[in-house]
């Protein structure tokens, strides 16, 4: 659920929170592509409804807190690079909506009511009175919505400065107690108190005191929620704090706290940290040695029995019982978790002593029962096997093979021309899978359409009017926003789908590559467009001489990729575009292709004056043969000055010979090494470290004589590169 295995896990199970909100979206989207009371958006709702009983099995509600893309639960992010939280979150808060409260009382029909609110357009929102009226006439009982307050960015430099660190304690140590303090406090206190409370440096005891006259204005102690407070706080100390000094000083905090507090608050207080303990993973119970005895003895008398977790506590204050005083024990508190244990006991078996079956069950019922247990086990079913029916069984495996059936019933023409709800039924089918980001289903749906209208006479079958959907604009320009909803992960599946459906997708997607700011999706759309080939190379041509200089080069690129040498009069058109990163990409498609003019293009940039030119062909260079090229490379080695632009473009002439591999460089390469520079000292000990690591990409045996030489040589600081340089090409040599 979160990027960070540093971040905390909530008292939430993180696997059913992260499908409970996968299942919101989807619900959502269904609900943009379904009329209200459609069959598969109430599917989708009882799915949200069966995942929001389960995950509020043990709590009241959950808030989910909406920032831009990011959702938040008990204040911690969740995966802020998952897709699904991330369109949930933009869906939320586009709306202008910044907590989403749901109650576990909620009823479908209300949750449906505030979905359909979450489908409507910024037209409709204002023509319905906007948010605010939509909200409050809608009498939501068990969902709470809060808005953006912008107001609530005005926050006073005294409000933000915090309080000074007492002298002794460093500023992470005296935060932490500080932000227990803060997390009490909240909702009870205004904020400006509370930073003066902080600024006092209140002590363990005296904020107990606090909270003591705070609860007993309370109606009931129970209402008062610290929990998450107190699982936040034991987490850092836990987490956060490596030493142990600190953290034993942390505990002993918290003991001292609790132990001032008032009977009621304190069986709160103490049944809600030795949960959160006791569910902490991998806990060692010599970490808590800085509880006292009373500290303990006080949770075995005071903690709730009724917790669900009440017997995993007691395993834990038993464990305690047995390190105090140094891992002596104390027999004391020993004998005090045995009386607790045999408690349990003694009820559990009341509970079952001489247990009446005929009173809760028919004689037919226990004789079946009896049967049952009595026969052989079956053979188990192999596991696999089981997941392959399990899958049979969900929802959207349904959905696909209904998808199937409704094809073959169109394909066979057993329905007449009664085939407009079939085709109907199909496309909604169509927007489902889209809005769920299954893009398999809708590869083998329009797979199986395909094939149908090739078998039939001149191409057309009787329900080719199902292929419209897969060209309409709305769905194509879906199928492109699921590269950024749904992550790399589905990019394979789209770029599929793409290339299957084709010619429609042409123009969106070169609207897309000349716009797209993100290079992770610029590379997908260019892949894709290059994968797709002749089809896009008519409407590339129309757009070559587009004023954008860098969508002109990945038009450029896309061609190149095409194979297609018929696209050389085109490219050699643009040999004197105004931009060195077009001409780039022409003379490294001149190449592509071997064209003759090539070469003599190439010498006349390596000659140019203008250094961007230059630059271009150092680095071109590679693909030539022409010796002309080579002799001068060498040339800028040696004649170029040292300093500046042009030491680089020495650097870079260095890397292509290391590329070109001719060991006829060598001796160009050992002059360079050999020379002395007073005033450029630096940049020539850049580039003769630059020669030593090129030579790995020259012959082997070439090599290593050439290194050896620079081994006995002078200069002894570069002998430890060329050691590693021959170790290299050891290793190569052996692969």
């Amino acid at each position: 659920m979160n990027s960070d295995p540093s971040q905390p896990e909530t008292a939430f199970d993180s696997k059913l929170l992260s499908d409970f909100i996968y299942e919101l979206n989807i619900v959502r989207r269904c609900g943009l592509s379904y009329p209200p009371g459609h069959p598969r958006v109430k599917a989708s709702a009882k799915k949200v409804m069966n995942l929001l009983e389960r995950l509020l099995e043990f709590r009241e509600k959950i808030t989910l807190g909406i920032a831009r893309d990011v959702i938040v639960v008990e204040k911690y992010h969740l995966d802020k690079k998952n897709p699904v939280y991330r369109d949930y979150a933009k869906s939320l808060f586009q709306m202008g909506i910044a907590t989403l409260t749901i109650d576990r009382n909620l009823a479908e029909e209300e949750f449906l009511k505030f979905n359909a609110i979450l489908g409507l357009n910024r037209e409709r929102l204002k023509d319905q009175g906007g948010l605010p009226s939509i909200l409050q006439d809608s009498g939501f009982n068990h969902l709470e919505v809060q808005l953006i307050d912008y107001g609530l960015f005005q926050v006073s430099e005294a409000l933000q400065k915090p309080a000074d660190v007492p002298e002794g304690k460093s500023e992470k140590e005296g935060s932490l107690w500080e932000d227990f303090i803060q997390g009490l406090l909240e909702g009870t206190v205004a904020d400006e108190d509370i930073f003066a409370i902080l600024n006092a440096g209140v002590d363990p005891a005296a904020l107990a005191r606090f909270l003591n006259q705070k609860s007993s204005s309370a109606d009931d102690p129970a209402e008062l929620q610290y929990e998450q407070v107190i699982v936040s706080y034991i987490r850092h100390v836990f987490e956060k704090e490596k030493s142990t000094p600190k953290r034993q000083k942390h505990l002993h905090q918290l003991s001292d706290f609790v132990l001032n507090l008032d009977p009621k608050l304190r069986r709160l207080f103490l049944t809600d940290i030795f949960r959160t303990l006791a569910l902490r993973k991998n806990l060692s119970p010599d970490s808590l040695s800085s509880f006292s005895k009373g500290f303990i003895l006080e949770a075995f008398e005071k903690i709730n029995p009724q917790s669900p977790f009440y017997l995993l506590i007691l395993g834990l204050l038993q464990k305690l019982a047995l390190i105090l005083d140094n891992g002596h024990g104390s027999p004391e508190l020993v004998e005090k978790g045995r009386e607790k244990e045999a408690a349990i006991s003694s009820k559990v078996d009341a509970l079952f002593r001489d247990f009446n079956l005929d009173l809760v069950m028919e004689k037919s019922y226990q004789q079946t029962l009896n049967n049952l247990i009595a026969m052989e086990a079956s053979a188990p079913i192999d596991s696999r096997e089981m997941e392959n029916l399990k899958t049979t069984l969900d929802g959207h495996g349904v959905d696909v093979q209904i998808s199937s059936i409704i094809f073959e019933i169109l394909k066979s023409g057993i329905a007449g021309g009664n085939t407009a709800g079939l085709e109907r039924s199909l496309g909604e089918l169509c927007g489902y899978f889209l809005q769920i980001g299954d893009f398999q289903a809708l590869i083998q749906l329009h797979t199986k359409l395909e094939g149908s209208a090739g078998s039939s006479p001149e191409g057309n079958s009787p329900h080719s009017g199902v292929f419209k959907v897969f060209s309409d604009p709305d769905f194509i320009a879906e199928i492109l926003n699921g590269v950024e909803i749904w992550g790399k992960d589905k990019f394979p599946d789209i770029k599929k789908l793409v290339c299957k459906i084709g010619r429609p997708f042409l123009g969106t997607l070169l609207d897309r590559l000349a716009d797209e700011p993100s290079l992770t999706i610029r590379r997908f759309l260019l892949e894709t467009l290059s994968a797709m080939g002749p089809q896009a190379k008519e409407l590339i041509i129309r757009r070559i001489y587009d004023k954008r200089w860098y969508f002109i080069r990945n038009l450029i690129v896309i061609l190149r990729s095409s194979g297609d040498p018929t696209i050389l009069p085109l490219i050699r058109n643009l040999r004197k575009h105004e931009h060195p990163r077009v001409r780039e990409e022409v003379l490294k498609t001149l190449f592509f292709f071997k064209d003759p003019e090539a070469e003599r293009f190439l010498l006349d940039d390596l000659q140019s004056l203008d250094l961007e030119n230059r630059r271009n062909a150092v680095q071109i260079a590679e693909m030539s043969q022409n010796p002309s090229a080579f002799r001068r490379l060498l040339e800028i080695l040696e004649n170029s000055p040292m300093s500046g632009a042009e030491g680089e473009l020495k650097q870079l002439a260095v890397r292509t010979l290391g590329k070109i591999g001719n060991p006829a460089a060598f001796p160009h390469l050992g002059k360079v090494l050999r020379t002395k520079s007073f005033f450029n000292g630096q940049a020539l000990s850049t580039l003769k470290g630059e020669i030593l690591r090129s030579l790995e990409f020259y012959p082997p045996r070439e090599s290593k004589i050439f290194l050896e030489s620079v081994l006995k040589g002078k200069e002894k600081q570069f002998a430890p590169l060329a050691s590693q340089v021959m170790e290299k090409i050891r290793q190569r040599s052996l692969a």
